[in-house]
């Protein structure tokens, strides 16, 4: 049994896991330290659970990605021969995933089991075209508030030149509103122009194209979601009110961040609709992990 307290050896090994982030020897001594603690001395488990715990979990991830690392390395089509020999990574599985998540192929074959169940991923043939896309539109929506705006016409109700700087107060925006129609029941309604995006009383921002609203998230085009999202909402059990107005000291924020989105999503619905098609690969029973046999079985 070891002799020192396990409660020291639990610091120090959690000062050693924090320094070790970005010192790959100091990480290489912590897991020798921790599998030799936690594997060979039953008083540390015992004393030190969340640490065994965490250690098990830590190990058992690590076995999951180098078990689904070598399953896609071991299929055909993902050796990478154009890449003069570079190995497949965790990103570009990573990456892979994300770009085939946004395929409307897989999207229209799995709709069923995507409403009640994880998603299962198939080995599509062409990987890296995938894994490319995936990286692209990753960083598309992960920096979308410092990308590149779309030019929406914005159109004051008042010609002050100072509205333009200052757009005034948001409360809840709104889409336009189109010719009014005859409906089967002889009724009269207005149906709504979304190539109009009412954003207060003083503005109005024109010119939003059709396709913008084919990129959609949880059931709502992006812009949809930007109009339920920014609003002055009161929540009734809390009493906390959300202000989009004090997101941010520039009274502009919203206005551009409508115009950024508006890009974003024409930009995800270009690159989505040049995805190639599946065309599964089904790899062999011998190169999957006995966990992964049954189901492609």
């Amino acid at each position: 049994m070891c002799s020192v307290p396990p409660p020291v050896i639990y610091d120090a090994l959690k000062d050693m896991r924090a320094r070790s982030a970005n010192d790959s020897e100091l990480g290489t001594c912590f897991e020798a330290a921790a599998r030799f603690f936690l594997k060979n001395d039953p008083f540390y488990r015992t004393l030190c659970p969340r640490a065994f715990a965490d250690y098990q979990a830590k190990l058992d991830k690590l076995k999951a990605q180098k078990k689904s690392l070598a399953t896609f390395s071991d299929c055909g089509p993902y050796s990478r021969p154009q890449d003069a020999g570079e190995e497949l990574t965790k990103e570009d599985i990573f990456f892979y995933v994300y770009g085939l998540l946004h395929s409307q192929e897989y999207r229209a074959r799995f709709a069923e089991n995507l409403k009640k169940e994880l998603p299962r991923i198939p080995f599509a043939k062409d990987f890296l075209t995938f894994a490319q896309t995936g990286r692209k539109l990753a960083q598309l929506h992960l920096e979308y508030e410092a990308g590149p705006s779309y030019p929406l016409e914005e159109r004051y109700i008042s010609a002050e030149p100072a509205l333009r700087s200052n757009p005034g107060p948001l409360s809840k925006m709104r889409w336009g509103k189109g010719q009014a129609i005859t409906d089967a029941k002889g009724k009269k309604v207005v149906p709504e122009d979304k190539s109009v995006l009412i954003y207060n009383d003083n503005l109005a921002l024109c010119g939003i194209p059709e396709r913008a609203h084919d990129y959609v998230v949880n059931g709502r085009s992006a812009l949809e979601r930007l109009i339920y999202m920014y609003q002055v909402k009161t929540d009734k059990d809390s009493g906390i009110t959300n202000d989009p107005n004090l997101y941010s000291d520039d009274p502009r924020y919203v206005v551009d961040l409508i115009k950024r989105v508006t890009y974003v999503a024409l930009d995800t619905v270009k690159m989505v609709e040049a995805l190639p098609a599946l065309e599964e690969v089904t790899p062999t029973a011998a190169v999957l992990p006995m966990a992964w046999q049954n189901a492609v079985s």
